[in-house]
This record gives structure tokens, sequence and C-alpha cells, in this order.
């Protein structure tokens, strides 16, 4: 916390996954602005840093209704003092892993390039990590695959299917995931 003369900063580093992320290295800062000598409410402002060319518009208006729902909802602000500003990083700016993003992501599509979307190679991946709703394994596949531009939403929903056909795991009306032994 840094305390300056007309008024208070406090800031913070966030890290998080999201379905925005699959693609796209994020990371997201939070600081509240309040004038010390007055009543004035804090004013949240949220930067949020994506590398340049993964995310659409529809992804960042979707990403900033989710921000503003969360501080509104866990932090009791209002949505019209909330700031949210996204920075886009072209990746050869953005370093990862000691790499550039774009060496990064190179690498990571070499390792991944020649494997196949199959429940053989998936299962015990999901296993490990047991995302609990259907669409929380939809991201968690997604991310398996994130640098093959090949495995398209529709061919992760093919498997999802091929694996409940297989009675690897169940999915009920409300989305819930159960996942079978063996």
């Amino acid at each position: 916390m840094r305390v300056v003369r007309a008024g208070l900063i406090v800031a913070g580093w966030l890290l998080f996954s999201s379905p925005v992320a699959a693609n796209a290295a994020l990371i997201v800062r939070v600081s509240y602005r309040a004038h010390l000598l007055t009543s004035t409410p804090s004013m949240p402002y949220v930067n949020v840093k994506i590398t340049k060319g993964n995310v659409t518009k529809e992804q960042k208006s979707a990403l900033v209704r989710d921000i503003t729902e969360s501080l509104v909802k866990h932090l009791g602000k209002n949505p019209d003092h909330i700031h949210i500003v996204i920075d886009e990083i072209e990746p050869e700016n953005w370093g990862y892993s000691g790499k550039l993003t774009t060496e990064y992501r190179q690498q990571q599509k070499d390792k991944t390039s020649d494997v196949q979307l199959t429940p053989e190679y998936v299962m015990p991946r999901v296993l490990k990590s047991s995302p609990k709703t259907k669409v929380s394994l939809h991201h968690f596949i997604s991310a398996i695959y994130q640098f093959d531009a090949t495995v398209t939403k529709a061919d992760i929903d093919k498997l999802i299917a091929r694996l409940q056909k297989e009675k690897k795991l169940t999915i009920d009306a409300a989305g819930k995931v159960t996942y079978k032994n063996g």
C-alpha cells in the first residue's frame, strides 16, 4: 500500500485463467483510488493486459461485464464507478517461462502438433483436474489444445459426447460432471 498526498492507492496484481486466457497471456491489475480528505467512495480501476491478436471484441466485452459483475457482487462497488482498461501487448513484447511469448507458443505448438483429440489422451489429464461443470470441462480441454488451430469447439463437443457415450463421465441437466472410475 502506498499513501500519496491527496489520496490512497491500493493496488494488487492477479494472474488467473479464464476462457479468454486460453489463447492469451492475461494479467489483471486492480487499483482502488479514494480521496483521504472526503468521504468519496473508492473508484475501482482494473487494468487487463493480454497478448494482442487472440481475443475478439465479444470476448473483451464479456470480460469487462464479468469483471464489473464480480466487483459489484464481491466488493459491493457501484458499476458506474468501475473503470476497466484492456491493454493488448504484442506477443514479441511479452515474456513467459524464460522465453518470448512467440517462442513459447511455437514450442508448445510443436509439443502438441501430433497429439490426437482422443479419450485416451484427454481422460488422464481431465481426471487429475476434475472440472466440475460441462463449461469448465470444455475450457479445460480447450486449454490442452490451445496451440492447435485445427481443434475446434465442435471437435471438443464431439469428444465430450464420446466420453459420455463411453460412460467415462456423465453430465446432468444442470451441467454438473460426474466421473466414472476405471
